[in-house]
């Protein structure tokens, strides 16, 4: 029979069909027939055609990618867009926020600030009250009067409580560190309050080595803190009993463990114990008979966290608190814009008997201040008989109030700025100044500087006491006070007998100045130099003189004051065999701050405000090259001398 063979869906081209045979005895030809075949392209096929195919994808493909970039282009930019704008929304609501929150820390300061001054006329009448009140006054009254004066100064140490915090937050808090006997610190703040526990009933038992390494801190923030642990510990432990203070120290931190034997702390209160206002005023635990703002607790623990440590609680209800301070040793970890005082004296000094701690107690270092008050104001009314005080405060009732308070010892002139201050001087001269910080018109500051420049007038070369009052604690306005040569410096509220103690401190210094005046170490007339020299050293101590508080004053100035350019100054000095004009400038006020310091006027720190010096460091530094002591040992040193 006939056999066929089908192909299809051949593509186009040459292709060779072969065959090969066998007859019926099953040999086979040794030779394939062959059958060349040309099968024609079909159209698609074509090499152009597929290539222009091909072409075609390739520009669909890269125009729906340009489309997809430009799509997500478009998306991104949007999105850009978007996030751009809810970034500034963002932004700008943190910034009202932030402006919120300064306004607020603001209005707390102002608030805590104003304050002040109503305390002021609350405190002090209480104290000259309880002070005064006949031995006929029944239990009851001085009762009253106690509770009123205690609960007065509890809302005073919480607005000063207030007020820190408010600093803390807003990174304004003035802060001057040194190194202090961590050991003599902690019994320091033990003594002070032992007359608290002691009334309670309170026995305190303390547990701590007596070779603690040195803590870089501040008494004023070290009593915050430790303080605070402390006077709660008192607070909640009951009559009889047991306050435990334990302390130890690592190869980087110091441990202060306060436990007491109270009613303990519930447990669903703990985490919140540091946030301020939290209090639950529950039925149990430590809030029950005495509820609390945790505002101290609060600057306490964010003041541990300034030193690097931080504070933690272990209690179980019913059987007492334990507080553990931690404290990071060192100083490294304090941010650059705390201030590092590496001269300050680390022994704290005893407690008087009976001391109740605050965070505002201080004592000027002033002739006649605190005990030895009753010799200052013998001296001043034997000397000076009824000097005349003028007050400068724009609080009318604090005006009056210390009116009343200063008229029984001396003549008082009371104004209420610093511009009627200076008029009533030009017509009254007094003997002491009393003026506000912050006032219209003329302020303290303002006000002190013209009376300094009243009194380079003076024949004796004496400067007017000036004892500046401030409502405001800024470490920054004290320092500028006693660099413009103020006298004493006071916070308000203030104590009507510290007031009177440091009055009759700062007269009874002026008084023993005019008594030693003709023996002033810096004098033109001590210089040795020929009489043709006289003139112009004597000049040359005079504008010292003048210049002696202002830091910023230097060799310029002086060449400038004197009349000389300052290579001419120096030719100057070359020809009457003197030093430098730095050299003796320096001299001049180290000479002054030695003879300040053996006159007992004013702590150190002070002097070397006075005399021109920026930092305390420098002045002790400078003090110690050119004396071989240290201001504190020339200050212990002079008071041996005098006893003797």
């Amino acid at each position: 029979g006939i056999r066929s063979a089908f192909y299809t869906n051949l593509s186009g081209g040459r292709y060779v069909f072969e065959v090969q045979a066998s007859n019926e005895p099953g040999a086979w030809s040794p030779v394939p027939d062959t059958l060349s075949l040309i099968i024609p392209h079909r159209a698609h096929e074509h090499p152009l055609v597929q290539a222009g195919f091909g072409l075609f994808l390739l520009m669909g493909l890269a125009g729906m990618v340009r489309l997809r970039e430009r799509r997500l282009r478009s998306q991104a930019q949007e999105l850009e867009h978007l996030v751009r704008a809810r970034t500034q929304v963002i932004e700008s609501q943190a910034e009202r926020l932030l402006e919120m929150d300064r306004t607020k820390s603001k209005l707390f300061e102002d608030i805590s600030h104003e304050l002040k001054t109503p305390l002021t006329l609350i405190v002090a009448p209480l104290e000259g009250v309880r002070d005064d009140l006949p031995e006929a006054a029944g239990p009851a009254i001085r009762r009253d009067v106690n509770v009123a004066l205690q609960n007065s100064r509890r809302l005073l140490d919480l607005v000063a409580q207030i007020l820190d915090l408010t600093r803390l937050e807003a990174g304004r808090l003035p802060v001057q560190i040194s190194a202090l006997d961590a050991s003599a610190w902690i019994h320091h703040q033990i003594l002070a309050f032992a007359p608290l526990a002691e009334h309670k009933g309170v026995k305190l038992r303390t547990e701590m080595p007596e070779d603690l390494p040195a803590l870089w801190s501040s008494p004023d923030l070290f009593q915050k803190m430790f303080g605070n642990l402390i006077s709660n510990a008192i607070k909640f432990t009951p009559d009889a009993g047991v306050v435990r203070v334990r302390s130890w120290a690592s190869e980087d931190q110091l441990f202060i463990e306060v436990r007491d034997s109270g009613p303990g702390i519930p447990a669903e209160q703990i985490p919140t114990l540091f946030q301020r206002f939290s209090d639950s005023f529950g039925a149990s635990g430590r809030n029950a008979t005495l509820p609390s703002t945790r505002i101290g607790l609060s600057l306490a623990k964010q003041l541990a966290e300034l030193h690097g440590g931080g504070i933690e609680v272990r209690s179980e209800e019913g059987f007492g608190a334990t507080f553990l301070l931690k404290l990071k040793l060192g100083r490294n970890h304090f941010p650059d814009d705390v201030g590092v005082d590496d001269t300050s004296d680390t022994s704290p000094s005893q407690p008087d008997s009976g001391h109740t701690v605050s965070s505002r107690d201080s004592t000027p270092e002033t002739v006649g201040s605190a005990g030895s008050l009753s010799e200052a104001a013998r001296m001043v009314s034997s000397e000076l008989d009824a000097p005349r005080v003028l007050v400068v405060e724009d609080h009318a009732d604090v005006r009056a109030y210390l009116q009343v308070l200063l008229g029984g010892t001396y003549r008082v002139h009371a104004v209420p700025d610093g511009k009627a201050a200076l008029a009533l001087i030009q017509t009254t001269p007094v003997n002491l100044i009393v003026s506000d910080l912050r006032m219209p018109e003329l302020d303290g500051l303002e006000l002190l500087s013209s009376i300094r420049a009243l009194d380079r007038d003076r024949a004796d070369g004496l400067m007017t006491p000036f004892l500046l009052v401030s409502a405001h604690d800024d470490s920054m306005d004290r320092a500028t006070a006693y660099r413009m040569g103020a006298s004493d410096f006071m916070m308000k509220p203030f104590s009507p007998k510290d007031l009177m103690a440091r009055i009759a401190g700062l007269l009874a210094n002026q008084t023993l100045l005019e008594q030693r005046r003709p023996v002033l170490k810096v004098s033109a007339s001590e210089v040795s130099v020929q009489s043709a020299s006289v003139s112009f050293l004597s000049k040359l101590a005079q504008v010292v003189e003048d210049h002696l508080g202002d830091p910023d004053f230097g060799t310029t100035e002086l060449a400038r004051a004197l009349g000389y350019s300052r290579s001419g100054l120096y030719r100057k000095l070359e020809e009457v065999g003197e030093a430098s004009p730095a050299q003796i400038l320096q001299r001049m006020r180290l000479d002054r701050a030695a003879q300040l310091l053996a006159e007992g006027t004013g702590s150190v720190s002070r002097i070397g405000f006075q005399c021109g010096f920026r930092t305390v460091s420098h002045f002790s530094r400078a003090f110690k090259a050119q004396f071989g002591v240290s201001p504190s040992q020339y200050v212990a040193s002079a008071s041996t001398g005098t006893e003797r």
